[in-house]
């Protein structure tokens, strides 16, 4: 009996310590003495023998995939993104972080660390995991170009889409973050989100093409990495564009008494007249730099490209001088046949279906150089929306004399910018892009 006992002892001892040299095999790692190994002997050797030799081989006491949680967490946090990180990646999947681990982990990452370092994690992971995707099919092929899952049918949202949709949640700690896939064509209903304060979404383009449009404004391409702010009260609907998969991450954005409000479904006319896409250009003449802040407000709000229309010499506080008249802006507002000359590159109106002209009132008039950039610019066809500013002038002059030297060109409202409020503003803007 003793001597089974004894020999029973002496298994468990023999057990116990394989299991813990088992656990501690040393990581052999050669790349510091291949990659530095004459220029750096001593870095190679503390790099292979000390970090991953010991360091990395204490797995009795943190195991290999939270060592590889830990030190990718590290690298993406300090900006690291080349080749120690693609390492490291491939040795976290190698240790059994999953393709949906690392998603989510990145995602944590960025609220810390910030968007941009995650944004260059996630281009180099989605390389790595993207074989955890095989497949022929156009939702799985689509699969590979992102790191964020398309998940399930989106079976409890159905009835406020057309055509198919794909739900994958992806956090629910301190923010509610969700990746929408929508294939090719399919869009979700108009809709609000309600909120007493705060609320509303934002989305983030993460792969494919899409649309984002609120209502009675131009429909706004969203390609991966575009960021949309959605304020609550905004009726509005995104999806795919008809000839893409697209994929978005939404994310809920806290306020009191949220809630969401499904209207009526995108028409195919709508959608169709989405994609084409008002081309809108601001072009403004700016003498102090007033006129030039309300030219980036518009183009700001119907994302359009600014021009500005500057003089091939340009005014002094002297030739501005109203008081003066023989000042040079005085010399030119007394004379309707004065065009001062436009320096800079000319407009290409061929490019853009809605054109913006800005001006600082003078004399209750817009200034000559306006006549200049209209008479030396075709836009027949175009949709002309004038805007002013000033100080004390109302703009309703000099858009009638405007609309009555130049009854050819489809003019739309003025808008006197620095003394309207933000809804006459927005509901001045919406005129030229009705959606009905």
């Amino acid at each position: 009996m003793k001597g089974l006992l004894k020999r029973f002892f002496l298994f468990s001892v023999f057990t116990i310590l394989t299991l813990n040299v088992m656990a501690q095999e040393k990581t052999v790692q050669t790349a510091g003495r291949d990659q530095l190994g004459e220029f750096a002997p001593k870095f190679a050797e503390l790099n292979d023998d000390i970090l991953f030799g010991e360091v990395w081989s204490r797995t009795d006491r943190l195991g290999l995939r939270d060592r590889s949680l830990v030190t990718i967490t590290s690298l993406i946090s300090q900006g690291i993104t080349d080749n120690s990180l693609i390492y490291h990646l491939q040795s976290a999947k190698k240790n059994g972080i999953t393709r949906t681990e690392i998603s989510e982990i990145i995602t944590h990452i960025a609220f810390y660390a910030g968007w941009p370092k995650a944004w260059a994690a996630f281009n180099l992971a989605k390389n790595i995991w993207t074989e955890d995707t095989a497949g022929n099919s156009a939702k799985e092929e689509f699969q590979k170009k992102m790191i964020f899952p398309v998940g399930e049918p989106n079976t409890a949202y159905a009835q406020y889409f057309t055509g198919n949709s794909y739900l994958a949640p992806i956090s629910q700690e301190q923010v509610n973050v969700s990746n929408v896939t929508f294939e090719p064509g399919c869009r979700n209903n108009w809709h609000i989100h309600k909120a007493t304060k705060g609320g509303g979404q934002m989305l983030i383009g993460v792969a494919g093409r899409g649309w984002y449009q609120e209502e009675g404004k131009p429909a706004q391409e969203i390609l991966p990495g575009t960021v949309i702010h959605i304020p609550a009260g905004v009726k509005h609907w995104h999806g795919a564009a008809s000839d893409s998969w697209f994929a978005h991450l939404a994310f809920e954005i806290a306020g009191e008494k949220t809630s969401n409000e499904w209207l009526e479904p995108v028409t195919d006319e709508q959608y169709t007249r989405a994609q084409e896409s008002v081309r809108t250009v601001v072009a403004y003449f700016s003498a102090t730099g007033t006129t030039a802040k309300a030219a980036e407000k518009i183009a700001k709000e119907t994302r359009g490209e600014l021009y500005e229309i500057t003089p091939a010499s340009a005014y002094t506080s002297e030739d501005l001088d109203w008081h003066d008249s023989k000042s040079r802006s005085s010399v030119e507002m007394n004379d309707p046949d004065s065009r001062p000359e436009i320096g800079g590159k000319k407009l290409d109106t061929e490019n853009y279906d809605v054109i913006f002209i800005g001006y600082p009132i003078w004399w209750g008039l817009a200034p000559r150089i306006i006549n200049t950039f209209i008479e030396s610019h075709d836009l027949k066809g175009k949709t002309v929306i004038p805007f002013a500013t000033s100080g004390g002038s109302s703009i309703g002059n000099s858009t009638e004399t405007l609309k009555k030297t130049y009854p050819e060109l489809e003019w739309e409202k003025g808008l006197l910018i620095n003394r309207s409020s933000e809804n006459e503003f927005r509901e001045w803007i919406s005129q030229a892009y009705i959606t009905e």
